[in-house]
């Protein structure tokens, strides 16, 4: 575990903090800090976790042994069920209508109908979520907007006829719920790059520990699906210490605590920006670690031709559209160029606040090949984080480059006009009081409303 820069400043003001962990054998390096915290170790545990492996020997396998532990179970008991990833929900969800799950939603809860209903007209009725609870199962992971991950966890939480919950490694990273069961599909999770890597045993068990709950579940149930290339884990490997060290982020620690003049790549980067110190902090410093803002520098470099032409052709013909340059935007600021996400996102910034569920449809006219379940979490994850904070971040970063190398104006302000200030109307980033409401999860257009 690696001491972060938030914690590192934050340390040396904070009066009083404590932090809570399982399996942390001891604390290491302590002479980094400021002040040094006093560790208490205590094996205590108010409940008892029983891991049950079930184990598989073809990959193939491991659905069919996912479906059969889950009805297993007694259905009356809160049960997890862990995916290393989105995409293996979407599986789990399509092969339930084939099952033919009998479930009826509950028709006295209005709640529940208004949920549905909305979602239906505001995203789609084809949506895997909705699948998911008319065959009683709940979802949550982080590519859900704000309001709907509160939602089904509530439900799940005060339901007595939802006791299913899909989810991600979300679960790991500071949800509270609580479980008599949990069903780990593979213990994974998938990174950026859709990549599965395996849990080391401190995850492994902190997900085992989900299982359970002091005055609720006094034993908790972990089955684990092993299959030929998964890990076997012992209890007591799960142990770390935590180790205070800034290693990555050491440059980014030199830069701002004004200790720089060692780095010669983050000087050469002020020269060739013609910026001081100074200006880099006060500007653009703030919004990524230097490695990020240094990467975004060159790839602007890279593509700054076919992004200053497209920019004389949108002087040239007001009326040319805006799907280009974002699509040259979305190259500069990832390195690669996808024209799914990059139609969405042009889609997304039509000031008119189209529907998801309209955007949706029409992207996935011209992507049929596209599997339409990716189409809406794409565009959920695209409208509910991406935009307003990679894109818009990187954007103004690359305004910034354009600005200090004294591009024409004319083209800056295009794309100030066409896609900053957009985003900034879109999603209230000039309006603190908008903002909050739209960070506490509550739709756009029902902010509209409110206002009104």
């Amino acid at each position: 575990m690696i001491l972060n820069l938030a914690y590192y400043y934050l340390v040396q003001i904070a009066k009083k903090h404590v932090l809570l962990a399982p399996f942390i054998g001891g604390v290491e390096k302590l002479d980094q800090l400021e002040k040094r915290p006093k560790f208490i170790r205590s094996n205590f545990s108010p409940v008892v976790n029983d891991v049950i492996t079930s184990e598989i020997i073809d990959e193939r396998d491991r659905k069919k042994k996912v479906y059969e532990i889950v009805k297993s179970l007694n259905k009356d008991e809160k049960t997890l069920i862990y995916f290393p990833t989105v995409t293996g929900i979407h599986d789990f969800v399509k092969d339930l209508d084939k099952d033919n799950v009998e479930f009826e939603i509950d028709t006295d809860n209005p709640e529940i109908n208004e949920f549905i209903q909305w979602v239906n007209e505001e995203i789609h009725d084809d949506w895997y979520l909705v699948k998911a609870m008319k065959n009683g199962y709940l979802v949550h992971n982080g590519q859900l907007p704000v309001g709907i991950r509160l939602f089904q966890l509530d439900l799940y939480e005060n339901s007595k006829k939802y006791n299913k919950l899909l989810c991600t490694s979300t679960l790991l990273e500071g949800v509270n719920t609580s479980a008599k069961n949990i069903v780990i599909t593979k213990p994974a999770r998938g990174t950026k790059r859709m990549d599965l890597e395996n849990f080391d045993a401190f995850d492994f068990y902190n997900l085992v520990g989900r299982s359970g709950r002091l005055f609720q579940h006094y034993v908790g149930k972990a089955y684990y699906i092993k299959g030929p290339s998964d890990p076997h884990y012992v209890k007591h490997e799960a142990v770390k210490n935590i180790q205070f060290e800034v290693t990555d982020t050491s440059q980014d620690m030199d830069i701002h605590n004004d200790n720089y003049t060692k780095h010669q790549n983050y000087q050469l980067f002020l020269n060739n920006l013609g910026i001081t110190h100074k200006d880099y902090k006060e500007n653009i410093g703030f919004r990524f670690r230097f490695g990020t803002i240094e990467s975004l520098y060159e790839s602007y470099r890279r593509n700054k031709h076919d992004l200053l032409s497209e920019l004389h052709k949108q002087f040239e013909n007001t009326r040319r559209g805006r799907y280009p340059l974002v699509r040259i935007l979305y190259k500069i600021f990832e390195g690669t160029d996808n024209r799914l996400y990059s139609n969405i996102i042009n889609k997304l910034l039509y000031k008119s606040r189209p529907k998801l569920k309209t955007v949706i449809n029409e992207v996935h006219h011209y992507f049929r090949n596209v599997d339409l379940d990716v189409v809406i979490s794409s565009a959920i994850r695209l409208k509910s984080s991406y935009i307003e904070y990679d894109f818009y971040a990187k954007l103004s970063v690359v305004l910034y480059y354009m600005r200090c190398e004294k591009v024409v104006e004319r083209y800056i302000q295009i794309m100030d006009t066409k896609i900053k200030q957009v985003i900034d109307f879109l999603y209230f980033m000039e309006f603190n009081n908008l903002r909050m409401l739209k960070d506490l999860g509550i739709y756009e257009n029902d902010i509209q409303k409110l206002l009104k």
